[in-house]
């Protein structure tokens, strides 16, 4: 991966998931110890720039270029993608169902994407490490959900991550 790509990656995702994190400040799905702006820490733009770029790294390492979906698809996906976001904070529905929804919507994403085996386990990896890394905060208390489950997390959380990893995956590995 190019200083180029790093770059892209890192201030698109950073962006793309701090609008999207604007829809669980918004909608009271979250919230933030320390408000800095939109609803949002100081520190959740390079942390998600950071994600987004070390991830697709390792994401676009296993998979070939040749392997990225179209670009069209990619559009799709990460479109896909952000409106699973938004459904995580304004479905008007219990975390199981929208565990039902965003498991659904992140199979439908790797069927219409990826359809690989590997593409599969970065996704399963990706939502271990993400909801970790989001359980590891949120015993610090740096931010916290309105309605946990568990370890201090929605059970729908996992599921957002591997539908995010499959669309922002594969932009990752067509900027390889």
């Amino acid at each position: 991966m190019n200083l180029r790509s790093l770059g892209i990656l890192f201030a698109g995702g950073g962006a793309l998931l701090s609008l999207c994190d604007a829809f669980h400040t918004r909608s009271g799905t979250t919230a933030y110890a320390h408000v800095w702006a939109l609803g949002m820490a100081w520190w959740t733009f390079p942390l998600f720039g950071g994600f987004v770029a070390g991830a697709g790294t390792v994401y676009a390492s296993f998979q070939s270029r040749r392997r990225a979906a179209p670009r069209a698809r990619l559009g799709i996906g990460v479109a896909a993608f952000v409106a699973l976001y938004a459904a995580s904070a304004w479905l008007p529905a219990t975390n199981a169902a929208k565990l039902a929804v965003l498991g659904a919507g992140a199979a439908l994403l790797w069927l219409a994407i990826d359809r690989t085996p590997r593409g599969l386990l970065l996704a399963l990896a990706t939502a271990t490490v993400g909801t970790l890394g989001e359980a590891a905060l949120i015993a610090m208390g740096a931010f916290w959900y309105a309605r946990p489950d568990v370890i201090g997390v929605p059970m729908w959380l996992p599921a957002l991550y591997a539908a995010g990893a499959t669309a922002l995956g594969h932009v990752a590995a067509a900027l390889r």
